[in-house]
């Protein structure tokens, strides 16, 4: 017999303030909701012509989503929005990632 109320956990990586000289910052809300889960994450995003794109991955022991956002350096949006729904129960690790135009080229 499952249990009635299953919780989906999700843990942010990399929320570090961007005044505090971070590139980037991730925000999940709600950070603990009862599944089947939506989910809204939010990146925040320092300016910098080097910005090519941004990996997101979402990875749990039953689910795994990762998203490519083409970003356009200087001229690239600051924050950015995915929203993720029906999410089943369980802990979640949630990473950005800047990908700069010299490791394109590589």
């Amino acid at each position: 017999m499952k249990p009635l109320h299953t919780f989906a956990v999700l843990l942010a990586l990399a929320t570090s303030p961007l005044e505090a000289g971070g590139r980037i910052a991730v925000y999940v809300s709600p950070r603990i909701a009862f599944a089947p889960a939506t989910i809204v994450i939010r990146t925040t995003i320092a300016k910098n012509a080097d910005n090519r794109a941004m990996e997101l991955e979402i990875d749990g022991e039953e689910y795994y989503r990762s998203s490519l956002v083409q970003l356009e350096g200087e001229d690239a949006r600051r924050t950015i929005s995915i929203e993720l729904r029906n999410l089943p129960g369980g802990i979640y690790h949630v990473r950005a990632t800047l990908v700069h135009g010299e490791l394109l080229n590589s």
